[in-house]
């Protein structure tokens, strides 16, 4: 946004259950960040954050992010899951780059968001039909 000015009050998060095929609520959301106009929050307790847009509240796609912690690391041992999970979001939008990092860390990752199954899907649904260059 170009300002701070509250735009709305509330905004309910949803995804599409992969079980159920049903829009479920998505709760447990913290730390929200920015991201070239959508809404990246990561789920308390769960290794991914959700790309969220901002105008229907619908997650478009989850960032998977299990395994970045070094859970072998016996500063991280000490601490409960609450403790010790993801809880970090940083963007640098001069030079385009994602940071994570977790509560009780000692690490902030640079992170590169690959193009997933999701993203593939909505680009096939965007392109021009297989003909279009024929004509």
């Amino acid at each position: 946004p170009d300002t701070c000015k509250p735009v709305r009050d509330k905004l309910l998060v949803r995804y599409l259950g992969k079980k159920t095929g049903v829009m479920t609520p998505l709760r447990r959301l913290n730390d929200l960040q920015w991201v070239k106009g959508k809404i990246y929050a990561n789920v308390w307790e769960f290794d991914r954050v959700a790309v969220i847009d901002p105008a229907t509240g619908i997650v478009e796609r989850f960032i998977e992010l299990k395994g970045l912690l070094d859970e072998s690391d016996p500063w991280i041992q000490k601490w409960s899951r609450s403790d010790r999970c993801l809880n970090g979001i940083a963007y640098d939008d001069k030079n385009d780059r994602l940071f994570i990092t977790g509560k009780l860390w000692t690490k902030l990752y640079e992170v590169e968001v690959l193009p997933g199954a999701g993203d593939k899907e909505e680009q096939e649904k965007a392109a021009p039909p297989k003909d279009y260059y024929s004509s």
